[in-house]
């Protein structure tokens, strides 16, 4: 068990705010709750390393950054279901505005990614990172810099 990889996924920079989430105080309430427990499983020193706050905050990025989100049609009870993950693939896409792609949930618990309008041999395949179907005044209660970017654009085209 290491803690140097993380998966590989790419994470904020260091001081980049996370979701204005408290990652010292997350870090404090999971030794105090989980220490012990931890500590049976894979030792005194990795435990120390997984639950202090660089790790934990390196994690949280990571997850934010990586995570997609997902909606899940259940057939038999009529309910869309809402839910997110990490697919270590798909986060390797690229971002657009105007995405060629969608990633959509598949039959086995995958993710399947489909093109959306005819793409050239070579060319890139994109997802959007945020929701192509959000108004602008959804895009804007976000105020990220990829969001920033998109409004622009859409703003350009009216």
């Amino acid at each position: 068990v290491s803690t140097q990889s993380t998966w590989g996924l790419v994470g904020p920079p260091e001081d980049a705010p996370i979701l204005q989430f408290d990652v010292q105080l997350a870090a404090e309430e999971l030794t105090a709750q989980l220490l012990t427990g931890v500590v049976d499983v894979v030792g005194e020193t990795l435990a120390a390393q997984l639950l202090s706050v660089d790790f934990l905050r390196g994690l949280l990025g990571k997850l934010a950054l990586n995570s997609q989100a997902l909606q899940i049609q259940d057939q038999s009870h009529s309910v869309t279901l809402d839910g997110a993950g990490v697919f270590v693939l798909q986060s390797c896409m690229n971002h657009s505005c105007e995405p060629n792609c969608v990633v959509v949930w598949g039959p086995t618990c995958n993710i399947v990614l489909r093109t959306t309008i005819a793409v050239q041999r070579g060319q890139p395949l994109t997802v959007s990172y945020v929701p192509v179907a959000a108004s602008l005044d959804e895009r804007r209660a976000h105020e990220t810099v990829l969001d920033l970017v998109c409004r622009l654009l859409l703003e350009k085209k009216k």
